[in-house]
C-alpha cells in the first residue's frame, strides 16, 4: 500500500505502472527495502533493473540504486529504458519517470550521461 500511495502522490497510476512498465513493489525483507523495482527490457526480456526509494528521507545520492553487475544480463547503461515501446522516433529523458509520464515513445538513459551503446540502440 505504501508504494502505491507514493506513486499516486507523484501523479502516477500504480496499476498502469504494473501492467505497462512491469514495476514491482519491494517490501521490508530485502536489501532494497521500501523501493520500486524498475526492470529494463530489451526485446521483451528483462536485462537489468534499477530501484527507486519511496522514502522522503532517503539520501539523494541513494534515491536510485541499480542492479549490481552480477545481477544483470546486460548493463543498464547499455540500455534505453522503454525502447521496446518505440518505433521510428523517441523522446529522451534522464530517468524512468519520464517514460512513465510521457508514455510509449519516450526512453530514459538512466542518468545524465549517454553511452555509445545507448546511442546505437
Amino acid at each position: 500500500r505504501l508504494h502505491r500511495d507514493y506513486v499516486r502522490s507523484r501523479g502516477f497510476n500504480p496499476r498502469k505502472l504494473e501492467r505497462l512498465w512491469q514495476v514491482y513493489w519491494i517490501g521490508a525483507r530485502s536489501p532494497w527495502a521500501w523501493r520500486i523495482l524498475i526492470p529494463a527490457h530489451e526485446h521483451g526480456k528483462p536485462m537489468s533493473w534499477t530501484t527507486r526509494s519511496i522514502s522522503n528521507e532517503c539520501d539523494p545520492s541513494r534515491r536510485y540504486m541499480a542492479a549490481p553487475f552480477n545481477r544483470e544480463r546486460k548493463p543498464l547503461k547499455d540500455l534505453l529504458y522503454g525502447m521496446d515501446y518505440c518505433r521510428h522516433a523517441v523522446i529522451v529523458t534522464e530517468g524512468p519517470t519520464g517514460p512513465w509520464r510521457i508514455g510509449p515513445g519516450c526512453v530514459a538513459t538512466n542518468g545524465l550521461s549517454v553511452t555509445p551503446a545507448q546511442i546505437d540502440a
